[in-house]
This record gives structure tokens, C-alpha cells and sequence, in this order.
């Protein structure tokens, strides 16, 4: 039974208008009670403009659609989930231009069992005819979901950000963009209320606020396209028509698209701020946050600080604006007197550069730019490529990749301090072919397990390339620490024709030592503050960028690429890297001509990939798979615990380095048997208090004896928890930079690892293969393991971890196990 119909009056907006205050009649339908007199009501509307607005599950499905007019509204909830798919009489045509285009009602057709109430939604409402206008926020991604999870194709509709362009593109900032171009001061939009209609990503049908919230953001559109703009500007605006484009592309941009719009929805709006200090400065209560991840972005945030007085602990709601060093300014008055102990903040999120490139372009495809992907032979080859032949341009062979013209290329560089990595024979195949000029490498895979050394390759291609005379070289990675790990290695070898771009907001205040602290930088790095400084006399000689992907779409990458052209982009962390992130820089930089990613995806994934197994790296194009390159060597752990992880992740492909000083008369792994520790919650993690205290009496140990050590734990609590303890004075341990969670630490390697597994009833984290062959690949001398017996006798068994622990107890018996005792008088060996 559908909800009860309701009277909605917009609360985002106040004025004299009268529209302001007049009553939206609002009447929610199943998409099987959807009848022709159902959507007659549209008829008599007023206006040509329909607002409409989406409702996601949790897991990014559209489940529900509002159509407003503005005095009245139709909320449809779609049953059967993502059945509509294109009819193979829509695929044959594919360059048909025409309104109806591929025919997409063909497509609702086949959809499922309510497929004549989608063909009604899609010829009655959302393509009846030119004289009728679609507006919503969000249009692309709302366009595409309707065509992917139901077969129903739009037309002639307006994206509303991209009417009102705005920085950020907050719906505040857009509705103030839109009343400013319309000249409507006296309507005064409130930001509370627009930052709270638009705050929740997830519907629930049942919810009546949630269906309220929905129908605001449906009439808010059609209010904005409806009275902010006339006529005649309607007219011009560019429109979205998904009835128009070919069912091959679309399919490719859909899943572009949806895969990013899907995974953004996934993202929580509260943020939890783990504290470092708090300052009251003239009045005014400043949070310090404790890690770059738990700064403060954002104005007027909705916040609740857990404070505490003499009196015990209260909670205080209020709203934080970040200061320029990512600090958060509390709105209300605190008092000096009162400890702050928690802050977490709700609120919009501004997209990232890079994220609104990739909307804009998705937005400007399906509004008649089709050129964009079908022009683009990197798009062509890598989405379009049905047979999996790359086919590209004729004269892409002709010029080298060196330009003569260039005054960074008319001479090869005097390589006599070069030092070039020695390199094994996986290792001078993946170098050779990411130097080589033939059609057949412009696209180059290479997969490198833990400790095979990426790096080095990437080093010894840069020294060979320079060598050559190539130029346009530009070195990405996902992470800065993986960007500043490749610019220690060019470093390392003696390499110095190359810039080190980092984001202002990540280095200020936060990672400046990582830099700053090294002399070696000097002269390498730029600042995003500086960019728009940048003349040509200060990249003279350099042929060699390194950034961050996201980098790539800052607003002033072009002061680079003007003077050092992008001609090979090499990506490391590629397996974590989501393919439609390259959309971008392939659209961007007409230039390039190579492109070679490294990675091993049996380590960490593309965020999010856990929520939508949909997600793929270039390792999961099946096209590109016949060009990878395996390093088949590892060098980094002890052989013992390198033939383990072979054997049980690489199909025994991978061998260790026969030098290796670590030989197999030592013990490389130890587990430690904490019987009375238990897995507890930590907020939204969890923590193990008993392994906690063992973890900090290794430590102990390790620190005296000068051993190399960093911590790993699967929980972002176990870690909170673990270094709040070696922060107190009477550990007299040294706490900067040793204890990390898993992602955090993927591509790092220290001599000694403590890994705390935390749980003690449920496999968790455990469960996940790629994380946990990244938390056991990490020490270059040995591992201790902190569990219990028991766990690892029940559920913790059947895992990775526990496929270590029979290979170790077949070769050692009992002795791969240490006691809490031993470890307490110090006995961390069983040799």
C-alpha cells in the first residue's frame, strides 16, 4: 500500500513571492498503481518546467523519482531494482540522431514486470515533447540512473548546477547564484535548510520526512529554472537527452557515471575529528585536528562536541567553519574551563576538483558533446575496444616522443651520476616495454607484488627515457606518500631533471616535514599556491612531473603543461585507482601518447570497491589483461614469509630473493597467544584492549634493542587506542609515525612489523584477502602476529592469516608461538 497523500510548503526559501508559500499536493505511487490519469494532472500545469528529484537505497539504486510542477508532485517508487536494460532493437541502431533515438521506450519495454508504467513515465513525462522542460539538481547522474536501472530515456532536460555555475557547487551556493542572476533579493534562501534537505543520500519510502525532503529538492529545481530563468534563456541552456545518444555509449557513460555518483552516495555525511588541541583565541574556541584525514572542511557545519565540566560529560550542538589551516571554529561560545572530547561534524562535502571534471564531462556528453569520447582514442581503446585490438591514430607513430623543438630535448642530459637500478630480468621487460614507441606499449600493465620493486623500475625507466631524449614525462600515484616515495627513489639514484607538485592544503600545517625536513627537495617542490606564479624560466630543464592524479585536474596544471607537454603518464598505485578517474587527463592532455600503469591488484582496491564489487582498476579491464608484465621477485620479506605468500596469492609465481640476509635458520614469524583478549566497539570500530598492552611491551623490547619496528592494525580504533598509550610519558616510547592501519600502510616497509588482528569472535577485516596480503607483506626482518590461540584454532583459522600460521606450525611446531609471558621478560625469540 503506498503512503498517504500530503500537503508540502517549501521551507528553503522566504519572500513576498507567492509561490513561496502556496501548497505542493503530493500523492506517492508504486510504478504498478501509475496510470495515464495518474500524470494527467501535469497537464493543466502552469509551467513548462517539471522539477524532478532521486531517491537512492543505500547501495546507490534509484528507487523512487518525484515529478513537481509546483503545485503538485507525484512520487513514483520503483519496484525490482535494476532490471531495464536496452532491447536489442535499441543496439542496432547506433547512430541514429533523431528524438527517439535508440528507442529506449523499447528499452523500458523490456525492463521487468511494471515495464508499461516506465514506458508511461518516459513518453508521458520525461520525452512527451520539446514544449516541456526538466530540471533537476544532479541531472546527469539522474538521467543515467534512470536509464541504467530501468531501460527510461530523458529529454530536453537542465542540470541545475551547471545553469547556475557556482565554486563548490553546494546547493546553497547554487540557489544564491541563481536569485543573484535573477535579480530576486528580496527571496532570501536559508543555508540550514538547504544544507539539511539536501544531507540525507539514502531514502526510505516509508520515511515521510525523507519523501518530504525529495519532493523539496525536485520543486526547489523546478522553482529556479522556472522563475530564475525566462524564455528565451531557457532556450539557450544546453539540455540532456539520453533518447538521442547511441546504446553503446551510453552504456559506457552510464557506468562511468553511476560507478562515482554510486560511490559518493556510499560516503557518510558525519565526519568524526579526532582532537589534538583546542585553543581559545579572543574568544573565539579553535579544535586542532589530530591527522590530515580528521581536518576540518567546510563552513557552517552541524556539529556535536562532546564536552566535559566538574560535573561529567554533556554534549553541546553547534556548527564549525574550517580555518585556512583545516582547524574548526566553533560558532558557539565555550568556555575555557570546559574540556572538549569529541567532535564530529555533519554536512555537505564540496566535490573535488577532479570528481567535478569527471560530472562535467559526463554532462557535457549528454548534451550532444559526443565527440569528446568518440574522438579520444584512450577512451576509445579502453572502454570501446569490443575484440580488445587498440587501434590508434596513424600519426601518433610519426613524431617521437621527444620533441626536437623542446628546449628540455635538444640534448640528452649528462647521465655520468645516474646511478641505474640493477634490475631483474620481469623487471628490464616491464622497463622495456614502458620505453618502447610501438603501437603495440602504448598501453603498458605492469603487476607488482609486495617488495618486487616498482619503484626501482619506475627509476630505472625515467633514467633510460631522459637518455633517450624523452620528455613529457609525468609520474602520478593515487596517494602523495606514494608520489613522494617515487621522487626519493629519483632522488636516491641521482636523478634531478624533475618537479614534485603538491596540494597547499595537504602540506600547510600538516605535511611540511616531509618535505622541508629534506634538503634534497629543495628546488623540486612547488606548492598549489605558487602555481599560478609559475613562469617557463622555472621548469627550465625539467622533464620529468610528479603529482597526484587528482592533481592533474587543478584549475592551473595548464602553467605545466604548456612548457612540459604530457606525453608518457606513468601511475603507480594504479590497482587502487577506480578507470573512470582517467577520464580527465585523457579528455585534458591531447598530447599524450603512452600511458603505463603499475600495481598489483591483490593488494588494496579502488575505495569502495568492498560496497559496489562493480568498481575496476585497469587490472580489471579484460581487454588490457594480455599486457601485463608480472615482476616475479620479491626482495623484501624473509623467504620464509615470501613462498607462503606465493603459494596462497600468486599461484606460486612469485619468488624470493636467494640473497636474502634473513636466511631460514631464523624465525620470521612469530604469533604472540593474548588468551584473555576480546574484540569490544569502538564507535564505529573495534579495539582489543588486551592485545593493546602487549603490543606496547614489544614495543618496549624493540625500542631497546634498536629493532626497527612499526605497528599495523586492521581498526582504526585498535589504532586510536594503541597510540593514545604510547603518547603518555611513562611508556618512554617513541609514538611519531609507528602506528598505522592497513590501507595507510600499503606501499610502506619498516624491519620488524607488530600486527594487532583485534578480533576475537568474527573474522572482520580478516575476511577481506587484498587487505589482509597487504598487512602481512610489510617487514623486511620478521612479523609478530598478536591474537590468541583460540581464535586461531576457531573462526580465525580459515583466512590468510591462518594459512600462515599452518605453513609456520608444519615447519616449526609449537615455536611459532610466544606467551604474554615471555613476551613481558622480554624473551621475543623461540631460538
Amino acid at each position: 500500500m503506498s503512503p498517504l497523500p500530503f500537503s508540502f510548503v517549501q521551507p528553503v526559501l522566504s519572500g513576498p513571492d507567492a509561490n513561496l508559500n502556496r501548497k505542493t499536493n503530493v500523492v506517492s505511487l508504486s510504478e504498478s498503481e501509475l496510470t495515464p490519469e495518474a500524470v494527467s494532472v501535469f497537464d493543466k500545469s502552469e509551467s513548462p518546467v517539471l522539477g524532478l528529484a532521486a531517491g537512492h537505497t543505500k547501495n546507490g539504486k534509484l528507487s523512487s523519482l518525484v515529478i513537481c510542477d509546483g503545485s503538485s508532485a507525484i512520487i513514483v517508487d520503483f519496484k525490482g531494482g535494476a532490471a531495464g536494460k536496452p532491447s536489442s532493437k535499441g543496439k542496432q541502431d547506433t547512430h541514429d540522431s533523431s528524438d527517439s533515438g535508440p528507442d529506449s521506450s523499447d528499452a523500458a519495454a523490456a525492463a521487468g514486470p511494471n515495464s508499461s508504467a516506465r514506458k508511461l513515465i518516459e513518453e508521458k513525462l520525461l520525452g512527451r515533447s520539446t514544449d516541456t522542460i526538466l530540471a533537476a539538481f544532479d541531472m546527469g547522474p539522474l538521467a543515467l540512473s534512470l536509464y541504467t536501472d530501468f531501460g527510461i530515456g530523458i529529454g530536453n532536460a537542465i542540470d541545475v548546477q551547471s545553469t547556475f555555475p557556482e565554486l563548490g557547487q553546494s546547493p546553497y551556493a547554487v540557489v544564491e547564484a541563481a536569485l543573484r542572476k535573477a535579480q530576486l533579493d528580496k527571496v532570501k534562501p536559508s543555508a540550514e535548510r538547504i544544507g539539511s534537505e539536501f544531507l540525507n543520500t539514502t531514502y526510505e519510502s516509508v520515511e515521510l520526512n525523507c519523501r518530504k525532503e525529495l519532493v523539496c529538492r525536485a520543486w526547489l529545481a523546478h522553482y529556479l529554472i522556472d522563475v530564475c530563468l525566462d524564455d528565451q534563456a531557457r532556450e539557450e541552456v544546453k539540455k540532456v537527452n539520453t533518447r538521442r545518444i547511441p546504446p553503446e555509449l551510453l552504456k559506457i557513460i552510464a557506468k562511468i557515471c553511476t560507478d562515482a555518483h554510486r560511490l559518493s552516495l556510499g560516503e557518510s555525511p558525519t565526519t568524526k575529528h579526532r582532537i589534538a588541541h583546542v585553543r581559545n583565541e579572543d574568544g573565539v574556541t579553535l579544535i586542532d585536528a589530530a591527522a590530515y584525514k580528521h581536518k576540518f572542511r567546510g563552513a557552517n557545519k552541524s556539529a556535536r562536541i562532546v564536552a566535559e565540566n566538574e560535573r561529567g560529560q554533556f554534549a553541546i550542538h553547534t556548527a564549525i567553519d574550517e580555518v585556512d589551516t583545516g582547524s574548526g571554529e566553533v560558532q558557539s561560545v565555550i568556555n575555557a574551563n570546559i574540556a572538549i572530547i569529541s567532535t564530529e561534524t555533519t554536512g555537505y562535502d564540496r566535490p573535488t576538483r577532479a570528481a567535478s571534471r569527471r560530472a562535467k564531462i559526463i554532462l557535457k556528453v549528454l548534451q550532444g558533446e559526443k565527440g569528446l569520447f568518440v574522438d579520444n582514442p584512450w577512451i576509445q581503446n579502453i572502454w570501446f575496444s569490443a575484440d580488445g585490438t587498440l587501434v590508434w591514430p596513424e600519426e601518433w607513430s610519426s613524431p617521437p616522443l621527444a620533441s626536437p623543438t623542446s628546449p628540455t630535448s635538444r640534448l640528452p642530459p649528462d647521465t655520468s651520476t645516474y646511478e641505474l637500478p640493477k634490475l631483474n630480468p620481469s623487471q628490464q621487460i616491464a622497463v622495456n616495454s614502458m620505453l618502447s614507441t610501438k603501437d603495440s606499449y602504448r598501453c603498458v600493465v605492469v603487476q607488482g607484488p609486495p617488495g618486487t620493486g616498482k619503484t626501482s623500475v619506475i627509476a630505472a625507466y625515467v633514467i633510460l627515457a631522459s637518455r633517450r631524449g624523452y620528455d613529457g614525462i609525468w609520474l602520478v600515484a593515487q596517494s602523495n606518500v606514494a608520489v613522494k616515495n617515487i621522487a626519493l627513489k629519483l632522488l636516491k639514484v641521482g636523478f634531478q631533471d624533475w618537479k614534485i607538485l603538491v596540494a597547499r592544503e595537504f602540506h600547510d600545517g600538516w605535511h611540511e616535514h616531509l618535505y622541508t625536513e629534506d634538503a634534497r627537495f629543495n628546488g623540486h617542490l612547488i606548492i598549489s599556491s605558487e602555481f599560478k606564479r609559475i613562469r617557463s624560466r622555472d621548469l627550465k630543464g625539467c622533464r620529468v612531473v610528479l603529482s597526484t592524479l587528482s592533481m592533474l585536474s587543478s584549475t592551473f596544471i595548464t602553467k605545466f603543461t604548456r612548457h612540459i607537454p604530457m606525453k608518457t603518464l606513468i601511475v603507480d598505485e594504479a590497482s587502487q585507482i577506480e578507470v573512470g578517474n582517467y577520464v580527465p587527463a585523457f579528455i585534458a592532455f591531447s598530447s599524450l601518447r603512452k600511458v603505463c600503469w603499475i600495481g598489483d591488484n591483490k593488494q588494496l582496491p579502488p575505495h569502495g570497491q568492498e560496497e559496489l564489487e562493480e568498481l575496476r582498476s585497469i587490472f580489471e579491464v579484460p581487454h588490457l589483461k594480455k599486457h601485463v608484465v608480472f615482476l616475479d621477485t620479491q626482495y623484501r620479506m624473509p623467504p620464509e614469509i615470501g613462498g607462503i605468500i606465493s603459494d596462497a596469492i600468486y599461484d606460486s609465481k612469485l619468488k624470493s630473493n636467494p640473497l636474502h640476509p634473513v636466511t631460514s635458520d631464523t624465525i620470521s614469524c612469530y604469533f604472540v597467544d593474548v588468551p584473555q583478549g576480546q574484540e569490544s566497539k569502538a564507535e564505529t570500530s573495534w579495539k582489543n584492549v588486551a592485545e593493546q598492552a602487549v603490543v606496547l611491551k614489544l614495543a618496549q623490547h624493540l625500542q631497546e634493542a634498536d629493532m626497527a619496528y612499526k605497528i599495523i592494525t586492521p581498526y582504526e580504533g585498535q589504532t586510536t587506542g594503541i597510540e593514545h598509550l604510547m603518547k603518555q610519558s611513562e611508556s618512554g616510547l617513541s609514538w611519531a609515525d609507528k602506528c598505522f592501519n592497513v590501507d595507510a600502510f600499503q606501499g610502506n616497509e619498516e624491519d620488524y612489523i607488530i600486527i594487532s588482528l583485534v578480533r576475537s569472535r568474527e573474522l572482520g577485516f580478516l575476511k577481506n584477502l587484498r587487505r589482509t596480503n597487504v598487512m602481512l607483506t610489510r617487514c623486511k626482518k620478521g612479523m609478530y602476529i598478536i591474537t590468541s590461540c583460540k581464535f586461531m584454532d576457531g573462526v580465525g583459522g580459515n583466512s590468510l592469516v591462518g594459512g600462515l600460521l599452518d605453513c609456520l606450525k608444519d615447519k616449526l611446531g609449537d615455536k611459532v608461538w610466544l606467551t604474554e609471558e615471555q613476551i613481558k621478560k622480554g624473551h621475543i625469540s623461540n631460538i
